[in-house]
């Protein structure tokens, strides 16, 4: 063969190649390529009904997706010459024949001849309104047409555009969590939610505000929104409406009616969430006794955030909230004098974990910001028991110092109150009924004898 004729042979084979590329119409209606009429509706309409918008409203995207590939290829198979056409060369080659002669897309996808769309093809074949209730049903909207990215079309219900698109989940409200029928809270829910009911005609500046809240609250509070023009039964059910917000706990709810702004979200969820699940502790028997009913519940079982202020954090709440049955929480405020000296605590906040409710074992943490206190408690609930091995340990070797430096013969009484207190917590010692500094001489002269 000439060097010419190879050439030629070699150009076309790729052009030839470049023109079957696109779409496999018959593996997306999922029929082999000698498929007669029947058996193609009977695949359209199986995967229609499957994919259509308004049977999938948690992934309404997607599915729209789906549903537009499937249509299209129906549209082309259906048609013995777009059949024919596509058979030898491709979807591809099909789009340029039809950009040819004047009826084809912009470089996105096949269009549909004439006036018709997929929901016209849809209804045309499943009868008027598609065999969903209400009448409802999606549109392509006027001008541009085309599949796809390339495509200037977009789904719209009544033929009007398509509403615009309230909360951006994976950009910009990334924070909130979207919510639906199958993912919403209720008294099994670990975390305290604050939900945003909305459609298509709320307000556009709430979608900010409830991510700057989300943002404020952390992981304390869950902040979540539902669809009410996707999910309008489950919106009717719960007796909401458009732009209704929703605090709920432990299974039960609360309507919000304050202003719309992330100032006043935050305020009256720190008003209306309970302090129920965070003892406060005021004095040393009470410290005692919760640590008591620590003890059988396991490593890191007790934490106590040591503070300088008189309210309990929303941070606080939430935690214990989440974590209730799990860890107990205490909270020792104003920078009480007395328990600050016992444990030896000198910043505040101090969060200190008592493994298994022992006072001597601890995993303490001072300057703990509201931010970092979740991430805190996750870690010990996750790793409790190989920290509090180490805990556990490091105590027993301090008191192990403490009794080998100490001298019987020493003179306790000229040691400040403050000091015999550090060697008897040291010892891993109580000075039960002492009220004078006679009292701790004389428990830390029995406690370095034994």
């Amino acid at each position: 063969m000439a060097p010419t004729s190879s050439l030629s042979l070699l150009v076309y084979g790729l052009l030839v190649g470049a023109a079957l590329a696109g779409k496999d119409y018959y593996k997306l209606l999922g029929v082999k390529r000698n498929a007669d009429e029947a058996a193609l509706k009977k695949a359209y309409r199986k995967l229609a009904l499957k994919y259509h918008p308004d049977k999938n409203p948690d992934d309404q995207e997607g599915a729209q997706k789906k549903f537009t590939e499937v249509s299209e290829a129906y549209e082309v198979l259906s048609d013995p010459e777009k059949r024919r056409i596509y058979d030898q060369v491709g979807e591809e080659g099909l789009k340029n024949q039809q950009a040819g002669r004047g009826g084809g897309g912009r470089g996105g996808g096949f269009q549909f001849h004439g006036a018709q769309d997929p929901f016209k093809m849809f209804e045309d074949i499943f009868g008027p309104g598609g065999g969903f209730s209400g009448g409802s049903r999606f549109t392509f909207s006027a001008g541009g047409g085309g599949f796809g990215p390339g495509g200037g079309g977009g789904f719209s219900r009544g033929g009007h555009q398509r509403p615009r698109q309230v909360y951006n989940f994976d950009g910009m409200h990334r924070t909130v969590r979207k919510l639906s029928e199958a993912r919403f809270p209720d008294a099994s829910s670990k975390h305290i939610w604050f939900v945003h009911f909305y459609t298509a005609q709320s307000r556009r500046e709430l979608p900010e505000e409830v991510e700057l809240l989300a943002q404020k609250l952390g992981k304390s509070v869950k902040v979540g929104a539902l669809d009410c023009d996707l999910h309008s039964n489950f919106c009717r059910r719960q007796r909401v409406r458009g732009d209704g917000f929703r605090l709920y706990i432990d299974g039960t709810h609360e309507d919000y009616s304050g202003a719309s702004t992330a100032k006043a979200f935050h305020r009256y969820i720190s008003e209306r969430v309970p302090s129920d699940y965070v003892n406060n502790l005021l004095r040393s028997e009470q410290v005692d006794e919760f640590l008591t009913g620590c003890k059988s519940k396991g490593p890191a079982s007790c934490i106590v955030l040591f503070t300088s202020k008189f309210e309990t954090p929303l941070v606080l709440k939430g935690m214990a909230y989440q974590y209730r049955g799990v860890v107990a929480f205490g909270e020792v405020r104003g920078s009480n004098p007395k328990l600050s000296e016992r444990f030896g605590i000198r910043k505040y906040p101090t969060v200190v974990a008592f493994c298994g409710g022992d006072q001597y074992a601890t995993i303490m943490v001072d300057d703990l910001s509201s931010e970092a206190l979740p991430d805190f408690v996750a870690d010990l609930v996750k790793n409790g028991e190989r920290k509090c091995v180490t805990a556990r340990r490091e105590a027993a070797k301090k008191r192990r110092r403490v009794h080998e430096a100490l001298d019987p013969s020493t003179d306790f009484s000229k040691m400040k109150l403050r000091e015999l207190r550090e060697i008897l917590a040291a010892l891993g010692s109580e000075c039960v009924g002492c009220l004078e500094k006679a009292d701790y001489v004389r428990k830390v002269r029995e406690a370095v004898a034994a």
